[in-house]
C-alpha cells in the first residue's frame, strides 16, 4: 500500500483519537494530526468538515492544553483551504463565539477566531473582514457586550477589540476598505474618551494599529483629536490615556506622523513640562506616564523624521533636560531654599514633596530613563550637530552630574548616553572649524569626569560597571593623544578589573582601554606609567582558563602585549627597558600560550600569542640567546603544519622577517629555517589562495635578507616548490608567486651558474600556462611574468635564446596574451644578455643571430616571435655598426612588415628599424628617403615612426647638419599632407629635432609658422608644442613667435598654439619671468577664447535625427587648460577680479557642462589668490550672472532627483559661492551678493552640498 493511501486512514485513525478520555492522548492525537495536516499539501473535502468538527469539539475541552492545540490544529487547517472554505471556516467560529452563551467557551472561541485570523490568507482579507467586522462594529457602536456583570462584559469588551486589532493587523487598508475605516474612527474615540486605565486598556495598541492601515485623511483626523485632547482635554478624558495612545499611533504610523511633529511636540512640551492644571483625579502614576510616553512620542518622531524636529529641537533638548534629573525622594546634600518660590504654584509638582512617596513607590525613574533615551537618540541623529555642538559643554555637566543616578537601569543609560556624546566628538570638532575645540574642552574636565566615574569602575553591580568601563573606553579612544596625561590615572582605574574573572566583558573592555592607550603613549610615557604594572597585568589576564569567553580575553591579553612590544621597539632605547626577570615571566606565558592553544585548536587566542612572541623578539631578540630565539621559530614552523593554525605561524614568520634581528639573531639559521619553510610548503597538497599568498610574501621576505646566505641547493629546490603554485589562475597568486620566482632566478644567478634547460622549459610553459588560462592579466601579472622570463635569460646560454623564442611562439596567434609591456622588456632583456655576455667573436656571432632571426620574420609568424625578436634586432643594432649587407637585407625585411595587421609588431618593426638607424644613419638614411618619395601613405607613415624612434635613441645627442638638410625638407613637405597621421608623427619629428638641433632647426620652423597653409601651421606649431614639453634648458623657437597665431583665422592652429603656450608657461619659465605677455596677450586671448562662438554651432541632420555639433568645443577646453596652468604657476600675474567676472559670464552661456564646473573650479581658485586689500565689488556683478543657470539645474532636480550632471553642476557653484563669500569685505561691502549667498543657503539642496564639501578631507 502507497503512502498516499496510508494517509487519510492515518488522520481517521487520529480523529477517533482525539475523543479518547485520556487527555493526553487527545493532546497528542491532536499534536500528531496537526503534523500530517501540515505535510499534506491538500486536504480530502471528505476530510475537511470530520477535521473541523472534531477541533471545534476539542475546543471546549476540559484541558486548557486540549483547547490550545486544538486552536493550533486549526490554524494548520485554513492554510490549506481555498477561499470559500476559510471563509466558512472563520464565519462558523465567529458564530460560535456571538451565541455560546457560557462565557468560558465563548472565551475560547474568540481567542481561537482571534489566532485564527493571523493565519487566513491575505488574498482573502476583504471577505474575512467583511464578515466579522459588522458583529464588532454593532457590539462597540452600542456599547453592549453579551455578560452577566460587569466583569464579564468588561472581558466581552477585550476580546473584541483584540479581534479588531488581529484584523487591523493581518490586512492592508484595501482590505479593510476607506468606508470602514471612518466606521471604525469615531467608535475608537468613544473607546478613548471612556477607558480612564490606561496600564490595563487595549485600546491605545488597537488605536496604533488602525493608524498603520488607515488613509492619510483619517490618520490626520486622529492625530488632530488627539493633539485638540492633550491642547484643552475634554472633561473625564485621562491625559495619560491620551498620551500613551499617542505613543501607539506614533509606533505603527511610521513616517506618515512626521508631518503632524511641530503640533505634536508643541503640546507634549506643554503636557510633559506640565504646564496645564492635571485633573484632581491623576495619580502619580499618571503624572509619571504622561511625562515618560511624551518623550518616547518625541523620541520615535526624531527616528522617523528628524529634519521635521528641527525647529524645535532647542525646545525638546531643554525638556530633556529638565526631566533627565527628575529625581524627588533622593537629596545628596542639604540644599538651601533659594529659587524655591518659583515652584510653589506648581500642581503637577513631582519635583516637590507633595506627591511623592516613598522609594519603593517611586516610578519617577521611568521618566529619567526615557528622557536619558530622547537625549540619546537626539546625540546620535547626524541632523542635530549643529545644534548639539553649542549644547555640548552643558550636556557633558548634565549627565556627568547624573552619575549619581540610583536606579540601575537609569544609571547605565547615563553612562551610554555619555558614551554616545563622547563619540561625536570628532564629528562636531571637524565641522566647527573656528569654534570652540571640543576634544580640548572635554580633556580639560578628565580629572572631574574621573572623580565622578570612579565609583562605579569598581561597583559590585554588574551592569553598572560595565556601562562605566564604555564611558572610559571611549574617552580614551576619541581624546587619545590629548589626554595622554590621564593616562596613569585611567590605568590605575582599570587594571583591577581585567583580573575580574567573573565577567569576560568587562576584561574585554579594559583590555581594549589598556591598548588604545598603548597606542598614544611613548616609551618613556609607559615607563612612567609603570612597565612592570602593565606587563604583570596583561600576563596575568592571558593566563586564564581557556573557556570560549575567556580565550577571548586571552586573545585580547596577547593584542595588548603585541602592541606594547611595538611600541618599546627601537634598537637605541629598547636595551634600557630590558630586564631579564621582568620579561621572562610574559616570554614562557606566550610560548606556553602558542602550545596549549595549538593543542586546544584556540584560533583567535593562538593567531594573538603567536604575534605577540614575534613582536617580543622583535623588540627584545638581540637580547636573548640565538638558540632560545630558534627554539620560538621551531614552535611556530610546526604551528603551520596545522590548517587550524597555520595563519598564525605564517603571520609570526612575516613580522619576525621584517624585523632587524633577521640580519644578526637569525643570519646564523638561514639555511636551516628557509629549508623548514620550503618543506612545509611541499608538504601541503591543497591550499586556498590567500594561504598560497601569505607563503609566497613569507618566502619573498625571507629571500630579501637571506639571498646571498643560501646554498644553490636550497634555492633551487625552492623553484621546484612553487612549480605547483605557478599554473594557478587566481589573478592575485599569480603574480606572488612568479614574483618569488623571478627573486629565486636573480639569486641563482648571482651564483654565476647557468639555468639547464630542464629548469628553464618548465618555467616558461608555466608563465604561457598561466597566460592562455587569463583573459585579461593586472599590471603585477605581467611584470611577475617579466621578472621569471628576464631571469630565465640572464641563466641562459647564447644558444638557448633562439629555444626560449621557441617555446613562446607556442602561443595562438589570434590571442595577443603577451602584452606589449610583457614583450618590450623581455627583448630589451634578452639583447642585454647577448650583449652583456663576453666571448670570442662576439660581433659575427651576433650579426649571425640577427641572421637568424630574419629567417622568423614572415607572414605566417606568431606576433609573439615578431614582436621579441624586433625588440632584439632594434637594441643590437642601437649598440653595434652593422655591415652594410646585413642593413641591407635587414631593410627589405623590416620593410616587409609595415602593413602587418598587428599593430603591437609595427611598432616593433619601427624600432627596430629607427634603432638600427642610430650606429648606421650614413647607410640608412638615403634608402627611408627615398622610399618615402613613393607617396604610399603606410609606408610613409611606417618609414616616417621609424625615423621617430631614430631622434627617440637615448643614445641620440644631436643630429648632423648634413642629415637635417637632407630629411627636413621633407618633414616640411609632409607638414602639409592631407593624412592627419601622417601630419601628426611629423610634428613629432619635428619637435624632436628642434630639441636635438636647435641651432639649425629653428629658422625652419619659424619661417613655416607664417605658411600660408593652415595645415602646415598647424603641424609646425604642434611640432613647436612637443619641443617646450621636453623642459630643456637651451635653445628653443620663441614664444613670441607663436603669440601671433592666437588669434588664427583657423580653430586648428589656435587650439595647437594654446596646447603649445601651456606646455611653455610649465615648461620654459625664463620666457615669462619678464615683460607682459601673461598679461597682454595670453590671458585676455585665452579667456577671449573660453567664450562661446555661436558660428561654429551647427546641426548635423541625420534623418531619423538631429545632433548638434560644436566645433569650437575643442579650443574652448584647451583655452580653460591654459588658463587653469597660468594660476598653477604664475599666481600673482591673474587679474583676479575681472577673470572671475568672465568666468561668470562663460559658466551662463557656454552649453558644456564640464566647461561650466571647469569655470567653477577657476574661480574657486582665484578666490584664495585675493589679495586682502583688493577691493571686491566685482562680486556685486556675479548674482545676475550666476542665477539663471542655478535656477534652471534646481528645476531639473525638481524633475529628476538623480540628474546627476545637474547635482554636479549645483555641487560646484555652492563650493565657489562659499569661497567668494569668505573674502574680506564680501558681507559688508556687496550688499547684494551676501543677499544672493544667504537665499543659496536657504535652499536645502544646496545647503547640503556645502555640508557634504565641508566634511571632505582636505587635499
Amino acid at each position: 500500500m502507497t503512502g498516499s493511501s496510508k494517509s487519510p486512514d492515518r488522520l481517521r485513525s487520529l480523529l477517533t483519537q482525539c475523543s479518547h478520555h485520556d487527555k493526553d492522548e487527545r493532546y497528542m492525537a491532536i499534536s500528531d494530526l496537526k503534523s500530517e495536516i501540515e505535510s499534506q499539501p491538500l486536504l480530502e473535502s471528505s476530510l475537511q468538515l470530520s477535521i473541523r468538527s472534531a477541533m471545534f469539539a476539542r475546543l471546549e475541552d476540559s484541558s486548557s492544553d486540549v483547547q490550545a492545540i486544538a486552536v493550533n490544529c486549526l490554524c494548520s487547517i485554513v492554510q490549506k483551504f481555498n477561499a470559500d472554505q476559510v471563509i466558512e471556516l472563520v464565519g462558523s467560529i465567529g458564530g460560535l463565539a456571538r451565541t455560546k452563551t457560557d462565557p468560558g467557551p465563548r472565551e475560547v472561541y474568540s481567542e481561537a477566531l482571534r489566532s485564527i485570523v493571523e493565519y487566513v490568507p491575505r488574498g482573502v482579507g476583504k471577505q474575512v473582514f467583511d464578515l466579522l467586522f459588522p458583529s464588532i462594529f454593532e457590539a462597540m457602536g452600542s456599547g453592549t457586550y453579551i455578560g452577566h456583570d460587569q466583569e464579564a462584559r468588561a472581558n466581552e469588551r477585550t476580546l473584541t477589540l483584540r479581534l479588531l486589532q488581529s484584523l487591523l493587523e493581518r490586512f492592508d487598508r484595501g482590505s479593510i476598505g476607506e468606508e470602514n475605516c471612518l466606521r471604525i474612527l469615531p467608535i475608537l474615540i468613544k473607546e478613548i474618551n471612556q477607558d480612564r486605565n490606561f496600564s490595563d486598556s487595549v485600546v491605545p495598541s488597537v488605536v496604533g494599529s488602525f493608524s498603520g492601515v488607515c488613509s492619510p485623511a483619517v490618520l490626520s483626523q486622529l492625530v488632530l483629536y488627539i493633539v485638540k485632547q492633550l491642547s484643552a482635554p475634554s472633561s473625564g478624558v485621562s491625559p495619560a490615556m491620551i498620551v500613551f495612545t499617542l505613543a501607539c499611533i506614533a509606533r505603527r504610523s511610521g513616517r506618515r506622523i512626521v508631518q503632524y511633529s511641530s503640533d505634536i511636540i508643541r503640546v507634549l512640551n506643554n503636557v510633559a513640562g506640565l504646564r496645564t492644571t492635571p485633573d484632581l483625579s491623576d495619580t502619580e502614576e499618571d503624572i509619571v506616564a504622561v511625562r515618560q510616553h511624551a518623550l518616547t512620542v518625541i523620541q520615535t518622531l526624531i527616528r522617523v523624521g528628524p529634519r521635521f524636529i528641527l525647529p524645535q529641537a532647542n525646545m525638546v533638548i531643554e525638556l530633556s533636560l529638565s526631566l533627565m534629573s527628575l529625581d524627588p525622594n533622593f537629596v545628596e546634600t542639604q540644599c538651601d531654599d533659594d529659587g524655591m518660590d518659583d515652584y510653589e504654584n506648581d500642581d503637577w509638582g513631582l519635583e516637590s514633596d507633595s506627591l511623592a512617596q516613598d522609594d519603593a513607590g517611586d516610578t519617577t525613574w521611568k521618566v529619567r530613563l526615557a528622557a536619558l533615551k530622547l537625549v540619546s537618540t537626539f546625540i546620535e541623529c547626524d541632523e542635530f550637530a549643529n545644534i548639539i555642538r553649542p549644547l555640548f559643554i552643558s550636556l557633558i555637566d548634565s549627565l556627568q552630574s547624573r552619575f549619581i543616578e540610583r536606579e540601575t537601569s537609569v544609571q547605565v543609560q547615563v553612562f551610554q548616553t555619555f558614551t554616545s556624546l563622547i563619540t561625536i566628538i570628532p564629528e562636531l570638532d571637524s565641522q566647527g572649524e573656528n569654534e570652540q575645540n571640543l576634544c580640548k574642552a572635554t580633556s580639560s574636565r578628565m580629572t572631574t569626569i574621573l572623580q565622578h566615574l570612579r565609583p562605579y569602575i569598581v561597583t559590585s553591580i554588574a551592569q553598572t560597571r560595565l556601562a562605566a568601563h564604555a564611558v572610559v573606553n571611549q574617552l580614551v579612544h576619541t581624546l587619545n593623544g590629548s589626554i595622554v596625561q590621564y593616562f596613569p590615572t585611567i590605568f590605575d582605574c582599570v587594571v583591577e578589573a581585567i583580573g575580574d574573572k567573573d565577567d569576560a566583558a568587562i576584561q574585554l573592555l579594559s583590555l581594549d582601554s589598556i591598548q588604545a592607550m598603548i597606542n598614544n603613549m611613548s616609551q618613556e610615557d609607559i615607563v612612567q606609567m609603570g612597565l612592570k604594572r602593565v606587563i604583570d597585568a596583561l600576563t596575568e589576564s592571558a593566563n586564564h582558563e581557556k573557556s570560549h569567553a575567556i580565550s577571548k580575553v586571552c586573545a585580547k591579553s596577547f593584542e595588548s602585549l603585541s602592541v606594547l612590544f611595538v611600541r618599546m621597539r627601537s634598537s637605541r632605547t629598547s636595551l634600557v627597558y630590558y630586564e631579564s626577570s621582568l620579561f621572562s615571566p610574559v616570554y614562557n606565558t606566550m610560548l606556553q600560550a602558542v602550545r596549549t592553544q595549538q593543542e586546544s585548536a584556540q584560533s583567535d587566542a593562538h593567531r594573538a600569542a603567536s604575534l605577540a612572541l614575534a613582536e617580543y623578539l622583535a623588540c627584545f631578540g638581540h637580547y636573548l640567546d640565538s638558540n632560545e630565539v630558534l627554539s620560538s621559530i621551531d614552535l611556530m614552523l610546526e604551528s603551520t603544519r596545522s590548517r587550524l593554525t597555520e595563519s598564525s605561524g605564517l603571520q609570526f614568520l612575516q613580522t619576525v622577517g621584517e624585523s632587524s634581528i633577521i640580519n644578526s639573531v637569525l643570519a646564523p639559521h638561514a639555511q636551516y629555517i628557509f629549508i623548514s619553510i620550503v618543506n612545509i610548503l611541499e608538504s601541503k597538497a591543497k591550499q586556498s589562495f590567500s594561504t598560497i599568498i601569505s607563503y609566497m610574501s613569507v618566502l619573498g621576505t625571507y629571500l630579501d635578507h637571506f639571498e646571498n646566505m643560501l646554498t644553490v641547493q636550497a634555492l633551487s629546490q625552492c623553484l621546484n616548490a612553487l612549480f605547483p603554485f605557478g599554473h594557478s589562475p587566481d589573478a592575485t597568486v599569480f603574480p606572488s608567486v612568479h614574483v618569488v620566482s623571478a627573486k629565486l632566478l636573480h639569486a641563482l644567478s648571482q651564483r654565476g651558474d647557468k639555468l639547464p634547460m630542464s629548469v628553464m622549459s618548465p618555467l616558461v610553459n608555466q608563465c604561457v600556462s598561466a597566460l592562455k588560462v587569463a583573459d585579461s592579466l593586472p599590471q603585477s601579472a605581467l611584470a611577475a611574468i617579466n621578472g621569471v622570463l628576464c631571469g630565465i635569460v640572464s641563466l641562459s646560454n647564447v644558444d638557448e635564446y633562439v629555444s626560449l623564442i621557441n617555446i613562446l611562439e607556442s602561443l595562438p596567434f589570434q590571442q595577443p596574451l603577451l602584452h606589449q609591456t610583457a614583450l618590450a622588456p623581455l627583448g630589451h632583456a634578452i639583447a642585454d644578455c647577448m650583449i652583456a655576455h663576453s666571448y670570442p667573436d662576439q660581433e659575427s656571432l651576433l650579426f649571425a643571430s640577427i641572421n637568424e632571426f630574419f629567417d622568423r620574420i614572415r607572414p605566417d609568424a606568431s606576433s609573439v616571435s615578431l614582436q621579441l625578436v624586433l625588440t632584439i634586432i632594434g637594441d643590437i643594432g642601437n649598440k653595434f655598426a652593422l655591415p652594410e649587407t646585413l642593413l641591407q637585407h635587414l631593410f627589405s625585411v623590416i620593410l616587409s612588415l609595415c602593413m602587418h595587421e598587428n599593430e603591437s609588431v609595427r611598432n616593433a618593426a619601427a624600432y627596430a628599424l629607427g634603432n638600427c638607424i642610430a650606429n648606421n644613419a650614413n647607410i640608412m638614411i638615403l634608402p627611408i628617403v627615398e622610399h618615402m618619395c613613393q607617396n604610399q601613405p603606410q609606408i610613409l607613415y611606417f618609414l616616417l615612426h621609424s625615423l621617430k624612434e631614430f631622434f627617440m635613441c637615448p643614445s641620440i645627442s644631436d643630429i648632423s647638419e648634413q642629415h637635417i638638410n637632407f630629411v627636413v625638407p621633407k618633414f616640411l613637405e609632409y607638414a602639409g599632407s592631407d593624412n592627419e597621421g601622417v601630419r601628426q608623427i611629423t610634428a613629432e619629428c619635428l619637435g624632436k629635432l628642434l630639441v636635438l638641433s636647435p641651432a639649425l632647426m629653428i629658422s625652419f620652423v619659424e619661417n613655416r609658422l607664417r605658411s600660408s597653409s593652415p595645415l602646415i601651421r598647424t603641424t609646425v606649431v604642434t611640432a613647436v608644442k612637443f619641443s617646450y614639453g621636453q623642459r630643456q634648458s637651451g635653445e628653443s623657437v620663441s614664444v613670441n613667435s607663436i603669440i601671433p597665431l592666437m588669434t588664427d583665422s583657423n580653430i586648428g592652429v589656435k587650439r595647437q598654439v594654446f596646447l603649445a603656450l601651456t606646455a611653455a608657461v610649465q615648461n620654459k619659465s625664463q620666457a615669462f619671468k619678464e615683460g607682459h605677455l601673461l598679461e597682454e596677450s595670453i590671458i585676455p586671448c585665452a579667456i577671449n577664447a573660453s567664450k562661446v562662438n555661436v558660428d561654429l554651432i551647427r546641426k548635423v541632420d541625420f534623418g531619423a535625427f538631429q545632433e548638434i555639433v560644436d566645433d569650437g568645443l575643442l579650443l574652448r577646453q584647451v583655452a580653460y587648460s591654459c588658463l587653469k596652468t597660468v594660476v598653477e604657476h604664475y599666481p600673482g600675474r591673474i587679474p583676479v577680479g575681472s577673470t572671475i567676472v568672465q568666468l561668470a559670464d562663460r559658466v551662463a552661456t557656454d552649453p558644456d557642462l564640464d566647461l561650466q564646473c571647469t569655470a567653477y573650479q577657476l574661480m574657486t581658485s582665484l578666490a584664495e589668490l585675493v589679495p586682502p586689500g583688493l577691493q571686491v565689488d566685482f562680486l556685486e556683478q556675479l548674482p545676475s550672472l550666476l542665477l539663471p543657470s542655478v535656477k534652471t539645474k534646481l528645476a531639473q532636480i525638481r524633475r529628476n532627483p538623480q540628474d546627476t550632471d545637474a547635482r554636479k553642476l549645483l555641487a560646484a557653484f555652492i563650493v565657489t559661492v562659499h569661497a567668494l563669500h569668505n573674502l574680506n569685505g564680501a558681507e559688508s561691502e556687496c550688499p547684494k551678493f551676501h543677499v544672493f549667498y544667504q537665499q543659496v543657503l536657504k535652499t536645502a539642496l544646496l545647503s547640503e552640498f556645502l555640508k557634504e564639501h565641508q566634511q571632505e578631507p582636505p587635499i
